[in-house]
């Protein structure tokens, strides 16, 4: 518990350093980075060669990117096909989870930074973050007070509907705080009722995408996807649920907006 709070702190520290006291091109920066790390432990955990990993970052750069996304899928497929039919040890069963593991990983996370780049993205950004992570701890703590009946118990045995109501719960406040605290510093003009509906919505998600993950490492037979973060695992492990979270954000945030930002 010790190393998992420890570690989460100092996580917590460098993600608010990015974001409060760096231009939105260190944000841009760091969410490629991380994806990259992403990226290789997800090809890493399913035992993919070297040459569909290549491919897969090719693009995952692509579609992070380039305007025409649907071009750099396309192109990409054909160079899985080819690499199919030229190398013998590459499956298509490779190539297929190559092709996912890009578009899941940098075709998702590509929307935290576009939500930097928004009308007022260098405050709205913590969202996505407070969506994720609060659910998280929310879950987790909740979970160990009052968890009794599995959530999902053949994907991740730990994990409770108690559990998943105590995340809800912690994204809703988290978020209406967030809301609050917004329209007090900026003056922005808040509306809390979409702000709810949106956290709630967000922490469904991002359970969904927690889960999802999980799914995934059982198929893989391993626990974490790395070692990154003492007590979370690697980054895919830290921001599998956030890769759910920022594309929805930025889409209900445009039919929602939780802040009339002038």
């Amino acid at each position: 518990m010790a190393v998992r709070i420890i570690s989460g702190v100092i996580g917590a520290i460098l993600l608010l350093t990015i974001l409060l006291a760096l231009p939105e091109i260190a944000t841009i920066i760091a969410v490629a980075i991380i994806a990259s790390i992403a990226l290789f432990e997800f090809c890493n955990a399913n035992k993919l060669p070297v040459p569909v990993i290549v491919i897969a970052y090719f693009i995952g750069l692509g579609v992070m990117f380039c305007k025409e996304l649907l071009a750099s899928i396309i192109i990409g497929l054909i160079l899985f096909l080819i690499t199919n039919v030229l190398i013998k040890k590459v499956t298509f069963k490779d190539c297929a989870y190559g092709l996912f593991g890009s578009i899941y990983v940098f075709g998702m996370m590509k929307y935290i930074f576009m939500v930097r780049l928004l009308n007022g993205g260098k405050y709205l950004i913590f969202a996505i973050f407070i969506g994720a992570f609060f659910t998280d701890i929310g879950a987790y703590f909740a979970g160990r007070a009052f968890g009794k009946h599995k959530l999902a118990p053949v994907i991740s045995p730990k994990k409770t509907i108690e559990g998943s109501v105590g995340g809800v719960v912690l994204a809703v406040l988290g978020l209406v705080a967030f809301t609050y605290a917004g329209s007090r510093i900026f003056v922005y003009t808040p509306n809390y009722l979409n702000a709810s509906l949106i956290a709630v919505i967000l922490s469904v998600i991002s359970q969904f995408g927690d889960l999802g993950a999980s799914s995934i490492k059982r198929e893989a037979g391993i626990k974490d996807y790395g070692k990154l973060m003492p007590g979370h695992g690697g980054a895919l492990d830290r921001f599998d649920s956030v890769l759910f979270v920022a594309p929805v954000f930025y889409y209900l945030n445009m039919i929602l907006p939780i802040f009339v930002i002038k």
